[in-house]
This record gives C-alpha cells, structure tokens and sequence, in this order.
C-alpha cells in the first residue's frame, strides 16, 4: 500500500490512525521545507522515529541530561559504527545506560519526533508498505493513539505559547536589569543565556537541545515572567531554490535506500534455499571487490535497518561523498549484486537466480516510477537486466532455439 498525499489536506493524526488500525508495517515519510522526518511502523505501532535535526538524536538527548559527555559520546559514535552496531546498543553493552533506560529515551525521542510532525503547517508525507527491521530490545513500542492524544493536548497549549511568541523567526532579548530568582530551573538559565539579542527563537531552540514543545513552554514561562521579550526584529533564513539538486550526503541516503531494499529482495528468495549461508555469500561477494568499492560497502549490514545503513556508510564516505559524488555508492553496490548473482548462479542455478532478479526489478521499477527521478540507477539496472538476457528466449522441443 501506498498512500501519500500533502499535511493541508490531511491531518496526520487521520494519518496514524489508519496505519494503526490496519496494524500497517512500513516507514511514513514526512518532509516539510525545513525538516524530513521518518516514522517507523510494525504492526500498527511505532517502533522507531529519525529527524536529522540535532535536538532529536539520542546521543545530543544524552549529553544535554547529563548521561554522556561529548568526548564518551564520540568515542562510542565511533565504535558503534566501526563494530556495525546502534549507539544504543553500544551504550547498553558498555554499562553507559541500563537497557530499560535506552528504552525510555528511545520511546522519548520517538515521541517528540511524531509531536513535532503535528506542528508543521505545510509538507507531504508518503508511506511505504513493507517489512520493517529493528533490532531486537531497541523497539520503541508505541501506540499511535497515545500519541495523538498528547500532542492534541499540546497543541491547545501552543496556541497560549503563539499569543506571546507568534513566530519563532523573531529576535529575543533579555530584559534590561531583570535578573531570574534564584529557584529557577537550570534548564531555563540554559535558555537564558542564549538569549542576547541575535538569535531567534527558532536558534536558540536548536542551539538548546530540547525539543520544540519543552523549549517554547520554558520560554513561555520566561517572557510571563517578564525576564525575556520579543524584538521588532525578524530573523529570516535564505530560503533555498526550488531546483537546487540535494546534496550528495542526501543523494547517497536515497540511493542507500534503494540498493538495501534490492538487496533485502535478492536475500529473501535466496535465503529460501540456502537460509543463513547467503551472509557467506555476502562476505564472499564483497571481497571480491576492488579496494575503492569494498570501502564504500563495508560499513553496510543486511541484518540491520536502513537508516541504520545510512548513517553507517554516509558516516564513514562523507570526504569521499563532498569529494568524488554519490556516484560511488551506485558503481560499488551495482559491483557488489552483480558479485551476488554471479555466485549465486554457480551455486543453485540460473532458474532459482532468476527469480531473486525478477524480485529486485520490481522493486527497482517502483523505485523509478515513483521515487526515482533524481536518482542514477542505471548501473544497477544493467547488472539486473544482464542476467534476465537469457529469460525471453523461447525454446523449443529439445532446447533450440524458436527462430
């Protein structure tokens, strides 16, 4: 199932309620002009939310409570992704948090990620129907329902914050010889001092590290208490040109995305004959790849999601990316199928292989009709089309050939 559609016409709360009552699996896709969020189901619930904005990872969630310090953080960043695991899975096994605990911030920070989507004024969604892997005892585990009925909740609130910060583009600035009393918040002194007179409150919310809802109710509470107010003075950002080309950062996740869902379709007919050895299979096919291509594909792991997969490898390649081009990511994973196929084919024979192809080209033609545009999967379709040459040749009694 498909369904898309734009947030003006719809209301993502009608959204969520059809995924969960059709105990839908897949991933529902929201971008707006600022923001891309993406909202992992499994069976009507959700189980995991990514925004690539920094107050919503769980690491900076981490540091700004106090759990993890910016130095430990980076250390664990490097090792999750040398050691092809999710920080919190890292963080669990080196004792950093408690298990129940990562679970609590993962529910957290899926929360606030599907209360910001109900903010957005403008944007689309688009959710895709498919199975969705998330590795086990990091499942969010969410009922949509609660969710709307928190956000519904904050949502009368925002309009009591709108009434004193209408636009989060203006200028904050302390109040001339205000001071806070003394049993104010640390978190709301963290807001203060960034307020100074050239920051928004759309920066200082960033800058922050808590999310949208929390910093707007704390400095709500600041501008009543008369120790902030708003400048006649609007921040605007330099708005982006309609047809600017996304970065190759983003080029390279989208093309990420399309090569795992090809590879997950080749797995799964493959693995119906010869189960776990596919992953040796795998391994076998990657080294026997050039240097260059098996750098690129390495960091790349079919048992885990796909955000997982690019943030893994677009963390790693990101020199390479800015440098050479996203193009890398199709000419190595394109290297790497045709390597599958190829092994494949000698191993359970060209009608078992065949079928794994077909698979993948549907996979690959929805891709191109529906999501496909301003990718280059030209080198993925040769290898997929080189090994169904064979398939249309009819063939008569005995094997010739139909002239």
């Amino acid at each position: 199932m498909t369904l898309k559609g734009d947030l003006e016409s719809f209301y993502i709360a009608s959204v969520l309620q059809l995924l969960a009552g059709d105990r839908k699996s897949g991933i529902l896709d929201v971008k707006s002009p600022a923001d891309k969020f993406n909202v992992f189901f499994k069976e009507g619930r959700i189980v995991y939310a990514t925004c690539p904005r920094k107050n919503f990872q769980l690491g900076h969630l981490l540091k700004t409570r106090g759990i993890i310090t910016e130095e430990a953080l980076q250390g664990h960043l490097i090792q999750a992704q040398r050691e092809k695991k999710m920080l919190g899975k890292v963080l669990v096994e080196s004792g950093t948090i408690s298990h129940e605990s990562l679970l609590n911030y993962l529910q957290h920070q899926a929360k606030e990620i599907v209360c910001e989507i109900f903010l957005l004024k403008e944007g689309k969604f688009e959710f895709d129907e498919k199975p969705v892997s998330i590795s086990a005892g990091l499942a969010a585990d969410i009922d949509p329902v609660s969710i709307i009925l928190e956000a519904t909740r904050r949502l009368d609130e925002w309009k009591m914050f709108s009434e004193y910060i209408p636009h989060d583009l203006y200028i904050l600035l302390r109040v001339s010889g205000k001071e806070p009393p003394s049993d104010v918040s640390e978190d709301k002194i963290r807001l203060l001092d960034l307020v100074g007179g050239h920051r928004s409150v759309r920066e200082i919310v960033l800058e922050s590290g808590f999310d949208t809802y929390r910093a707007h109710k704390m400095l709500y509470s600041l501008v009543t208490a008369g120790l902030v107010q708003l400048s006649d003075e609007i921040k605007t950002p330099a708005p982006l040109p309609d047809d600017e080309a996304p970065p190759e950062m983003e080029k390279a996740g989208l093309l990420l995305e399309v090569y795992g869902d090809v590879l997950q379709a080749i797995r799964q007919n493959l693995e119906r004959d010869i189960g776990e050895k596919f992953f040796n299979l795998f391994e076998q096919s990657l080294d026997r790849l050039t240097p260059q291509k098996k750098d690129v594909v390495e960091p790349f792991d079919l048992r885990k999601g796909t955000q997982w997969n690019v943030q893994a490898v677009t963390g790693k390649l990101e020199e390479r990316l800015n440098r050479e081009g996203s193009g890398i990511v199709g000419e190595a994973f394109s290297s790497l199928i045709n390597s599958i196929l190829t092994r494949s084919t000698d191993l359970l024979g060209r009608k078992m292989v065949l079928m794994a192809v077909d698979e993948a080209q549907k996979v690959l033609g929805y891709v191109k009709k529906y999501k496909g545009e301003e990718l280059d999967l030209d080198a993925l379709k040769e290898v997929l089309d080189r090994f169904e040459e064979g398939k249309k040749e009819k063939r008569g009694l005995f094997g010739r050939k139909k002239r």
